[in-house]
């Protein structure tokens, strides 16, 4: 395990890391239908419902809170965010994210 107790994220890094993260998935269609196959390997998730402004909050909590504190250190693959509903159509207004840290 790396000892990450000497990093601190600040919310610029996380965004230059999530700008930077290049996909690399082969893609098929059928029918109208697109599908990825997006490589394998051992994810944390993260369940995340609130109003959309405390998103980023969520990243840095996990990245200088939760990570540097587990027995995982980061992948060399990008995060992934599942959007499981519409905050526009929420009753409070919050969005409902699956977050995949990889």
């Amino acid at each position: 395990m790396k000892d990450h107790s000497d990093r601190r994220l600040n919310l610029d890094e996380l965004v230059e890391y999530a700008n930077s993260a290049k996909y690399h998935f082969s893609k098929q269609e059928q029918d109208g239908i697109s599908y990825k196959r997006l490589p394998g390997g051992l994810n944390a998730l993260f369940q995340f419902y609130d109003i959309p402004d405390k998103l980023g909050i969520t990243y840095q909590s996990i990245f200088a809170q939760w990570l540097p504190n587990s027995e995982y250190d980061p992948g060399e693959r990008p995060c992934l965010e599942f959007c499981m509903n519409d905050p526009s159509t929420d009753p409070d207004g919050k969005c409902k994210v699956d977050l995949y840290i990889r």
